[in-house]
């Protein structure tokens, strides 16, 4: 690179040398971020299977013959689990709020994966 500009001897080393430690530090700079990305995506990983947990334990309480204490534990486990998760983007929350919120409605049950796939109005 430094040749092509016109440089020689000592300077086109100096140069070469800078180049190669610029692309260093680039290469290392790609590596961390890559590294948070996949962290990222083992939070939301962690973050999913917490939530699907909670969720079984939910479909599986009898809440008749439950305690108010037992079903307080219940709700703060999830909450714990759901605090503890990466929040979601903005952008990506913009881009795909419609898909995440059919999503959200289908898990509590206000409307069916038919109602949704319908495109049904919401309740």
């Amino acid at each position: 690179m430094a040749a092509a500009i016109g440089f020689s001897g000592p300077v086109a080393i100096l140069l070469s040398d800078l180049d190669q430690i610029v692309r260093a530090y680039g290469a290392l700079a790609c590596t961390v971020m890559l590294t948070d990305l996949v962290n990222l995506g083992w939070r939301y990983e962690k973050l999913r299977v917490g939530s699907s947990l909670s969720f079984e334990a939910f479909d599986q309480v009898d809440w008749t013959g439950m305690e108010e204490r037992d079903a307080i534990i219940l709700a703060t486990n999830y909450q714990m689990v759901r605090a503890s998760g990466p929040l979601v983007p903005d952008w990506l929350w913009k881009r795909q709020r419609e898909r995440l919120q059919d999503a959200w409605d289908v898990a509590l049950g206000k409307r069916s994966r038919a109602m949704v796939e319908d495109h049904s109005p919401k309740p």
